[in-house]
């Protein structure tokens, strides 16, 4: 449903309650004075034609509202997503910083990795010249024997030096000579080879020791770069659910920037409508008002010429079943039917051929005869005791206000085409449209029960 829709049908429905109030006052002379009418109808007619625009400033309101409630919403979603972007700074500074310091741990690693490999080969050699020397002394290891278990004995049991025979002199003597000329060189070369294995040894033991250190060393710094890369991949698994809350963020950002954007221009809209509505509703409250003026002095001048004529001889309400419709036709909406404009019909709508004659449906008198904006030309006929017949939509009438008509007297006829400009109809129909209303005591009633059984199967097809 438009928004101008429903501002037309609750001035239509304003303008028909004033006029038909005040013909309701002024139509019946003393017997119908105005403190006799009903208490709603004097105040219907204001609050029919605000009905639309307090529907209208009550949307604004809720609209407002959720405009603002989207606007602390944008502003928490720029707080939060800036956060996000300072977590994000932070951590991509902390990643090349710790992509710095594995470099550097890489570098150390290798570094020690070559010091092992240097001490490995060192050891290699140390080895191979161990195991030379080795060789070397197991070669003469029967010589070394017998010359320390020679030593031994002369150690042990030197030969007297004067209860010897020249001959044991002598060969002790050449023994002595032999011995002093083997013995300098076997220690020299026993003490030799025993500083080369003692410095085997200690290098060995050196080397060993050197190469636990540096498995140690090489173990923690292992460690170190396995710590910090689990770190690194932490740190990039939390920019990259960063970077993916970020585009979430935006997109919701996004998202509520153009909601709020429609609500603005829908506000603007509404405003721009609601200013147009309240001053046509001003508008037709004038007109409706000048209207009941003009129909108020139509009937003062009618009563002084007849006054016997104002009051329809024919009791409305007894006329139950009885009434023809004012013009052949179709009814396409009922009275209570769902209505795009108002919500619910408060009349009846017949379709009817171009030019089609309307008669007024029961003895009365016109109350109004005449042109009302959106309208077409506008009939009511005062039924007495209260009720008011409405007509909307006619091209062309042939009575006046204050003339007395029969029952099935013609009054008028229809157009070449729908001249309910105020989406009465409009939406409904292109050909003529009449638009029909009962009244009592400036209510709205069901037409339906007066109208004759023939026009009702008619109507129900």
């Amino acid at each position: 449903m438009s928004k101008r829709k429903i501002i037309c049908g609750a001035v239509f429905g304003a303008t028909l309650a004033a006029v038909t109030t005040a013909v309701w006052c002024f139509a019946g002379g003393a017997g119908l004075a105005a403190e006799n009418s009903s208490p709603d109808s004097s105040s219907s007619s204001p609050a029919a034609a605000n009905a639309g625009i307090d529907t209208k400033l009550k949307q604004r309101e809720e609209r407002l509202r959720e405009l603002q409630g989207i606007e602390q919403s944008l502003q928490q979603s720029d707080a939060e997503r800036q956060k996000i972007e300072d977590e994000i700074a932070a951590l991509k500074a902390d990643r090349e910083k710790l992509r710095h310091d594995l470099v550097e741990a890489a570098d150390k690693v290798r570094a020690l990795e070559e010091r092992a490999s240097d001490a490995e080969e060192r050891l290699a050699r140390e080895v191979a010249q161990e195991k030379a020397l080795q060789a070397s002394l197991e070669g003469r290891r029967e010589l070394i024997g017998h010359v320390l278990a020679a030593l031994q004995r002369i150690g042990g049991k030197p030969p007297p030096a004067v209860i010897v025979s020249a001959q044991d002199i002598l060969v002790a003597v050449r023994a002595s000579m032999a011995l002093g000329a083997v013995l300098p060189q076997l220690r020299d070369e026993a003490r030799a080879l025993a500083g080369d294995l003692a410095d085997l040894v200690r290098l060995r033991n050196e080397i060993v020791a050197e190469r636990d250190r540096l498995n140690s060393g090489l173990g923690e710094l292992r460690e170190g770069r396995t710590r910090l890369s689990a770190l690194i991949d932490a740190r990039q698994a939390s920019v990259a659910n960063n970077e993916l809350a970020l585009g979430e963020a935006a997109k919701h950002a996004a998202a509520l920037a153009q909601r709020a954007k429609n609500l603005r221009d829908f506000l603007a809209s509404l405003d721009s409508d609601i200013a147009q509505s309240e001053k046509r509703a001003a508008e037709d409250r004038k007109a409706a008002e000048a209207l009941a003026i003009s129909t108020q002095n139509s009937f003062t001048a009618a009563s002084l010429k007849e006054p016997t004529r104002l009051s329809p001889k024919i009791n409305f309400a007894e006329a139950r079943g009885l009434l023809p419709l004012p013009v052949a036709g179709s009814i396409f909406r009922d009275f209570g039917e769902p209505d795009e404009v108002t919500g619910q019909a408060r009349g009846v709508s017949l379709t009817t051929r171009p030019r089609a004659v309307v008669s007024s449906p029961i003895e009365g008198v016109i109350a109004h005869a005449g042109p009302f904006r959106g309208y077409g030309q506008l009939l009511i006929i005062n039924a007495g005791n209260g009720y008011h017949i409405v007509l909307a939509g006619l091209g062309h009438i042939d009575v006046a206000a204050g003339q007395p008509v029969l029952a099935g007297e013609p009054i008028g006829e229809m157009g070449d085409g729908n001249l309910l400009t105020t989406e009465v109809a409009k939406a409904t129909s292109a050909g003529p449209v009449l638009y029909v209303e009962f009244r009592k005591d400036g209510s709205a009633i069901n037409p339906g029960p007066w109208w004759a059984k023939t026009d009702q199967r008619k109507v129900r097809g």
